[in-house]
């Protein structure tokens, strides 16, 4: 099983390469412009990246999306609300993805973007229960995230103890 996390600390965000290694499989999730990173963890990790998943478009930073799949032939995939127009096979909510013993599905999760999908991962050998959730931009480490209208965050009000 592979969990693998890469920050891009710039901008706070995180990305992951979530696979097989046993199956020689694996899927980035929300890859970010230099895609130089994931391309050595796959060499590393003796996987081929096979699929590329979007928590939702990314309105604060490029995605690396359209580079990776030109350099390992993989699909991306976003939530049909997304109405993408690059190419990408569309999901809704509860699609899986088989990743050898590992699955990945689709929690969709509205909020900072009308598409957002959390990525809730199980694998067989641990007894199918869930062990992680990838959360996207909806949540941070003592925070969450702001609703994005049109690539523009609207300001959220604070409880009156926190301002």
């Amino acid at each position: 099983m592979i969990l693998r996390q890469v920050t891009h600390d710039d901008l706070g965000c995180a990305s992951y390469i979530v696979g097989d290694d046993s199956a020689g499989v694996a899927a980035v999730v929300d890859p970010r412009f230099e895609i130089d990173v994931y391309l050595e963890l796959a060499r590393f990790m003796n996987v081929h990246i096979e699929h590329i998943l979007e928590t939702h478009n990314h309105a604060d930073h490029v995605s690396g999306h359209g580079r990776l799949a030109v350099a390992t032939g993989a699909t991306i995939h976003i939530h049909r609300l997304a109405e993408a127009r690059y190419e990408h096979e569309p999901f809704d909510d509860g699609w899986e993805l088989e990743l050898g013993s590992v699955v990945l599905r689709a929690l969709h999760t509205p909020g900072h973007r009308p598409e957002h999908t959390a990525f809730v991962l199980t694998e067989r050998g641990r007894g199918g229960e869930p062990w992680a959730v990838l959360s996207g931009d909806s949540l941070f480490v003592g925070d969450v995230g702001t609703w994005v209208r049109a690539g523009h965050p609207v300001e959220r009000s604070l409880p009156a103890d926190d301002q």
